[in-house]
């Protein structure tokens, strides 16, 4: 049987995105699922790969953030059934979602939140995935007992808090973990955007960091989730850290400079999502978090954050705007 994707046979721009018929993919591993897609999302990873791709194994189909209705699971798939409803970012080491149907290991998998639509799940797990590893697992920052209230004394600083990580930072700093949240915007309409989803102040990443935290009478933050280009105000941040402080950042296109972090014993925390899916390390712990975060998402703690729907025939346009 073969299926309609969106798939791509050498590296450059939207223009070489191609709807294709390519074989309808067929369980082998035995913790996979297979799953009918209903609704996908863009991220910036899907043009990161596409303008890099080296054309091995083309025809290759992009996307890692998917939500779809189980259609067949493996002989060892512990957690699902045929007909469950669930979500997922992936594996970037396989077949992205892209397609009618995908395979994708069961315990990288959430299931999909009551109260959203395929749409709004499908925008969620990549970026849930991101903040609550970078914030949760590399900085430590502790989470509270469900379903007591918690606030943390402690100042978290969320750089480029209107985009998608930064909008899931925000709303774990303050609704989860209890802290004070700062995020950087520019604009008016993501500086409300941040304040709307939670965060207690907003200052400008357009101008220097540490005269805006001092006229909000912070002194210094003990977290940072830098969720920009990690080199983009990398020379400010040993300066505005407490001491013992921690940093997560989640890319970068420069070799960062660690020195100037020692003196105030500052962690420096990388954050990859895809780790634990490219090495087959600790795999449960994501669907612990992709559940997680349907529970904050059903009971509206937490906003979906979907901003725009194209039809399956407008990708091409959607990844145009990425």
């Amino acid at each position: 049987m073969s299926m309609k994707a969106w798939a791509i046979h050498k590296a450059g721009g939207p223009e070489v995105l191609e709807h294709v018929e390519i074989p309808k993919p067929t369980l082998s591993l035995p913790r996979d699922i297979l799953v009918k897609v209903k609704a996908v999302a863009l991220n910036p990873v899907d043009f990161k790969v596409r303008k890099n791709y080296s054309g091995a194994a083309a025809p290759h189909v992009l996307g890692w953030d998917a939500s779809g209705v189980v259609e067949a699971v493996g002989s060892e798939v512990h957690h699902y059934k045929v007909g469950d409803e669930v979500y997922f970012a992936g594996s970037i080491t396989r077949e992205g979602c892209f397609s009618e149907y995908c395979l994708v290991d069961e315990r990288i998998v959430g299931r999909k939140p009551k109260n959203l639509s395929w749409e709004q799940a499908a925008a969620e797990p990549l970026t849930v995935l991101t903040a609550w590893e970078g914030m949760v697992e590399r900085m430590a920052i502790p989470v509270p007992p469900a379903g007591t209230v918690y606030k943390n004394p402690k100042t978290l600083l969320v750089i480029a808090g209107a985009g998608g990580v930064g909008t899931s930072a925000i709303q774990l700093g303050k609704h989860v973990l209890g802290l004070r949240v700062v995020a950087t915007a520019n604009r008016e309409e993501t500086i409300k955007f941040c304040k709307d989803l939670g965060a207690d102040f907003t200052i400008k990443h357009g101008e220097p960091l540490q005269p805006q935290l001092k006229a909000l009478g912070i002194d210094g933050v003990d977290y940072v989730m830098h969720c920009w280009e990690a080199h983009t105000l990398w020379d400010e941040l040993p300066t505005i850290i407490n001491p013992l402080g921690k940093l997560s950042f989640i890319t970068t296109g420069e070799e960062l400079k660690i020195k100037p972090f020692m003196s105030k014993g500052i962690a420096v925390c990388p954050e990859l999502m895809f780790t634990r899916p490219i090495y087959g390390f600790d795999l449960d712990a994501q669907r612990n978090i992709l559940d997680s975060a349907a529970n904050l998402l059903e009971s509206k703690i937490w906003k979906p954050r979907m901003t725009q729907v194209f039809e399956w025939n407008q990708l091409l346009e959607a990844h145009k705007l990425v």
